[in-house]
């Protein structure tokens, strides 16, 4: 049986730092992070909305829900999570903020937005080695598109 959270190898999204002290202790998120490790996409949505409701000025949270929505193909609401979570956040998941919008934006072929998303994170972690690589793979995306475009 394939879990409808599983992530694709390729770059995976980091998990806002779920044992960091950033990430407020709740029975929802509880629940969330349950459901999710068990596969049960719906059910960690629904615990991690009703931890939002707590606590909705909370970046970590706002980019777990993202990276959850993502990975159930809703690139839409994962979008709108993420940038939710760019402006909630302190230093502490803003990278991982943008790092996994850009993913995001890249798999709409978004690529300009999210090299610029990519370059974020980078701006903010300069050794952040997910977001390096994917900025290296849309940038040679952009390169084949282009060469496609002047032949």
């Amino acid at each position: 049986m394939e879990s409808c959270c599983a992530i694709e190898p390729e770059t995976p999204p980091r998990e806002p730092g779920l044992s960091s002290p950033a990430v407020p202790r709740s029975a929802s998120l509880h629940l969330g992070n349950l459901h999710r490790e068990r596969g049960d996409c719906e059910g960690a949505e629904v615990g991690y909305r009703k931890a939002l409701e707590r606590n909705p000025d909370h970046g970590s949270l706002h980019a777990m829900l993202g990276a959850l929505l993502a990975t159930k193909g809703d690139y839409t609401a994962a979008e709108q999570c993420h940038r939710a979570a760019i402006r909630c956040s302190k230093e502490d998941v803003k990278d991982e903020a943008y790092l996994n919008l850009g993913l995001v934006l890249r798999a709409q072929e978004r690529y300009a937005e999210a090299r610029a998303s990519f370059s974020e994170a980078i701006a903010l972690t300069p050794d952040y080695p997910e977001a390096i690589a994917a900025l290296h793979d849309v940038q040679r995306a952009m390169a084949y598109l282009q060469s496609k475009g002047d032949s």
